[in-house]
Protein backbone atom coordinates (compact mmCIF):
# COMPACT_ATOMS: atom_id res chain seq x y z
CA UNK A 1 0.00 0.00 0.00
CA UNK A 2 1.39 3.40 -1.04
CA UNK A 3 2.53 5.90 1.95
CA UNK A 4 -0.13 8.64 2.66
CA UNK A 5 2.12 10.74 5.67
CA UNK A 6 1.85 14.61 4.85
CA UNK A 7 3.12 17.42 6.25
CA UNK A 8 0.45 19.76 8.20
CA UNK A 9 1.40 22.46 5.98
CA UNK A 10 0.21 20.07 3.14
CA UNK A 11 -2.47 18.61 4.45
CA UNK A 12 -4.00 22.50 4.94
CA UNK A 13 -3.51 22.56 1.35
CA UNK A 14 -5.38 19.74 0.18
CA UNK A 15 -8.30 20.94 2.68
CA UNK A 16 -8.09 24.00 0.96
CA UNK A 17 -8.41 22.35 -2.40
CA UNK A 18 -10.90 20.48 -1.07
CA UNK A 19 -13.49 23.23 0.07
CA UNK A 20 -12.12 25.49 -3.62
CA UNK A 21 -13.24 22.97 -5.97
CA UNK A 22 -16.44 23.05 -7.65
CA UNK A 23 -16.09 19.74 -8.98
CA UNK A 24 -17.29 16.63 -6.92
CA UNK A 25 -15.46 14.09 -8.36
CA UNK A 26 -12.12 16.23 -7.74
CA UNK A 27 -13.97 17.07 -4.36
CA UNK A 28 -13.89 13.11 -3.41
CA UNK A 29 -10.71 12.30 -4.39
CA UNK A 30 -9.07 14.68 -2.00
CA UNK A 31 -11.11 13.80 0.25
CA UNK A 32 -10.05 9.93 0.06
CA UNK A 33 -6.24 11.25 0.09
CA UNK A 34 -7.02 13.14 3.45
CA UNK A 35 -9.23 10.34 4.77
CA UNK A 36 -6.04 7.98 4.10
CA UNK A 37 -3.44 10.18 5.27
CA UNK A 38 -5.86 10.66 8.82
CA UNK A 39 -5.53 7.03 9.36
CA UNK A 40 -8.59 5.27 7.43
CA UNK A 41 -7.74 2.32 5.16
CA UNK A 42 -8.68 2.09 1.22
CA UNK A 43 -11.44 -1.03 2.89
Amino acid sequence: MLDYTFSTEQLAELRAAHRRTRDQREADRIKAVVSLAGGWSAE
